[in-house]
């Protein structure tokens, strides 16, 4: 397309037109490729469903192609798979509402926020609120959490975070028994309705657009302080297997991670040399015999 400007993220091709409409294509069977619609939110772009296919290249040609490409750089995650409500009417909001972004929607945004950091600095208890079927508790430490109840007398909490105007609310990490559907609908009516973001999203898988790693380590305290920038700062993966196995801890993790291991080793030449053990002359005597077999 003239004037349109194409993108690698992993497997697929992003193509972003002179009017900012981004579609994303995929190759699909033997000489297909499906193509969808995208949209940025915050720091995230969102891969629309579509079951579109067309005709084009074979796999080989297709991946020929994109590996010719820039990669993608415009934002530092993308989501698929993801279900997003409109906060106000629970329905799922058309594409041309989730892509646009005017002028007066992200000063309203910023108006929101402020007034956020003043309430918030104030709350000395936890205040819930009501979304469809969940409950939100925002804590006095800052932090978000969803709860909802399911069946019988189970109900669940996780935690929360946001990035774009949308509450997304991560894996249930709590489940109680007890409570009686009934009791917590009705104290759910309640509650005042959750305003602080347009929208939510309760199911979605996060992706890192530099390695196309799924997400699933999100240091929460990046979403504690509400921006229109939305920058979210997730821990990266890093090369070593042992720390992949881990969940990929951060940079820092890993210096306090090493001057910990440091301190031990310090800790143990210390008491060596307390009951006379001399570590390097062993190293040494060993050495010295091993040289001679």
């Amino acid at each position: 397309m003239t004037g349109s400007t194409s993108y690698r993220l992993n497997e697929y091709k992003i193509t972003e037109n002179l009017s900012g409409y981004l579609y994303w294509e995929i190759h699909s069977g033997f000489a297909f490729f499906k193509r969808g619609n995208c949209f940025i939110k915050g720091n995230i772009l969102f891969i629309e469903f579509s079951d579109i296919e067309e005709s084009g290249f074979l796999k080989m040609e297709f991946i020929e192609q994109l590996d010719k490409l820039p990669k993608w750089r415009k934002t530092k995650y993308y989501c698929s798979n993801y279900r997003i409500y409109n906060c106000k009417t629970g329905k799922i909001p058309p594409f041309q509402e989730m892509f646009s972004q005017t002028h007066a929607s992200i000063a309203d945004r910023e108006v929101r926020t402020k007034e956020h950091n003043i309430i918030q600095s104030e709350i000395t208890e936890d205040i819930s609120y009501r979304l469809g079927r969940y409950k939100i508790i925002e804590k006095n430490n800052g932090q978000v959490w969803w709860e909802s109840h399911r069946r019988l007398n189970i109900s669940r909490a996780g935690r929360c975070f946001t990035a774009g105007d949308i509450l997304f609310m991560m894996p249930a990490e709590i489940e109680k028994t007890g409570l009686v559907k009934k009791d917590f609908m009705q104290h759910l009516n309640q509650l005042s309705n959750w305003t602080k973001t347009d929208y939510y999203c309760d199911s979605y898988s996060l992706y890192y657009c530099e390695n196309g790693r799924i997400c699933r380590d999100i240091d929460l305290t990046a979403f504690q302080k509400l921006s229109n920038l939305e920058q979210i700062e997730v821990r990266e993966d890093l090369p070593d297997k042992k720390l992949k196995n881990n969940n990929a801890y951060s940079g820092d993790v890993i210096e306090v991670k090493t001057l910990f291991n440091q301190i031990d080793i310090a800790k143990f030449m210390s008491r060596c040399k307390k009951i006379g053990i001399n570590i390097l002359g062993l190293l040494k005597n060993w050495y010295v015999k091993r040289r001679k077999q």
